[in-house]
């Protein structure tokens, strides 16, 4: 972000060296932040974002100019503009996972804005590739491209995210049911970027379930950075997303409010996308080196999702199961009902708890949490979700 400043500063002072600088740095960053099928380092969906707004506003201001994008932008920024397409339902909701504080570089709006349908629309007329179906141009676009220009981009063919796809190494999966109406977003990722994992939660096999642009199973959201440090902790716990604590241990060993230690490891095992089927397996080493491997398999047609949860060793474990707000749960021996979902689980005992949750940053409202607990010896839990 502060390069794209110093390469807006070069086009409006007519500058160069301040072009060529800054466009250098951000042409080198591309594949040192970024996996190679579109997944941003950081593991966080908003972060992730908030950089392609960066690329994206000197893309629009080098085409302004008459000047060509750099080579590779276009590949790298496509793919990354793939992955933000699957992570969203219709552009009405996302699945995301790790840290979002809502931060945005250019707002014309002054208010909540949607970021990610924006920023697909910046890069789609950056890159001359649809990505968005512009039903409802963002204002920053609005003002920045000709009526022309975004007639031109609704003329082309928009990508399709209607299936189910894996970005195995960026480390989050995404499952859509057949009538498009479910979304399934898996994290089988590493912790986050670099030496620190900044923006990373312990939340190593968890997922979401979104239902016609409803959160079901929900993340927890952020809520806090620095005020309240005890709550920043909170909302980065693995038994605050939908996974598996072993042993009362987090996954990974948190220092501070951006800062890890010791981390879990995540494997991708196998996937397997078929015409009514979708089923992947991975697996989590945490701090307490039981290994637990997650399988998930989901019929496509009648939307129920299967949950599979194996232990390599003796321990006693806590799976938690986040809802959005404004459901009433009703508890009957193993199973949970709801107007939205079923949910049954083979193994220990089921419980309702309260909990918060932040659909927006410095806000926090209470939720439920479903969890259910036992101590075994190399056994199976199995979970089944199926919609209402």
């Amino acid at each position: 972000v502060e390069a794209a400043a110093i390469a807006l500063s070069g086009f409006v002072f007519h500058h160069q060296a301040w072009q060529k600088l800054a466009v250098g740095i951000l042409s080198e960053e591309l594949p040192k932040q970024n996996y190679k099928d579109g997944v941003n380092k950081e593991l966080s969906l908003h972060y992730q974002t908030f950089g392609m707004e960066a690329y994206g506003i000197v893309g629009c201001c080098m085409l302004h100019n008459g000047v060509c994008l750099p080579d590779g932008w276009k590949e790298w920024l496509g793919r990354m503009c793939e992955f933000v397409s699957h992570c969203c339902w219709c552009e009405q909701a996302v699945c995301e996972f790790g840290d979002n504080d809502e931060g945005k570089i250019v707002d014309l709006v002054g208010e909540h804005i949607d970021h990610y349908n924006y920023v697909l629309q910046l890069l789609s007329l950056v890159l001359g590739m649809r990505y968005h179906s512009f039903e409802k141009v963002t204002e920053n676009v609005g003002w920045w491209f000709s009526s022309e220009s975004i007639d031109r981009i609704k003329s082309l063919p928009i990508y399709d995210n209607s299936r189910s796809r894996c970005f195995s190494e960026g480390g989050n999966s995404f499952l859509r049911s057949s009538d498009g109406s479910i979304l399934i977003g898996i994290d089988h990722a590493a912790l986050g970027f670099g030496t620190i994992a900044a923006h990373g939660h312990a939340d190593a096999l968890s997922f979401q379930i979104l239902k016609d642009g409803k959160r079901i199973f929900t993340d927890p959201g952020t809520y806090i950075y620095h005020c309240q440090i005890e709550e920043r902790n909170i909302f980065r716990r693995t038994d605050h997303h939908n996974t598996v604590m072993i042993n009362g241990e987090e996954q990974s060993q948190v220092l501070g409010a951006f800062l890890w230690g010791k981390r879990a490891e995540t494997k991708l095992l196998s996937y397997s996308f078929q015409e009514d089927v979708d089923e992947l397996t991975a697996s989590v080493t945490g701090l307490c080196s039981v290994v637990h491997t997650r399988t998930f398999r989901f019929g496509r047609s009648e939307g129920v999702l299967l949950i599979n949860d194996r232990f390599d060793k003796d321990c006693d474990w806590t799976a938690s199961f986040v809802i959005a707000r404004d459901y009433e749960l009703s508890v009957s021996d193993c199973r949970v009902t709801c107007d939205a979902f079923t949910l049954e689980s083979c193994e220990g005992e089921i419980r309702i708890e309260d909990i918060f949750v932040s659909e927006q940053y410095g806000i926090k409202e209470k939720s439920n949490a479903i969890t259910a607990s036992s101590a075994i010896r190399r056994r199976l839990m199995n979970v089944t979700f199926s919609p209402s």
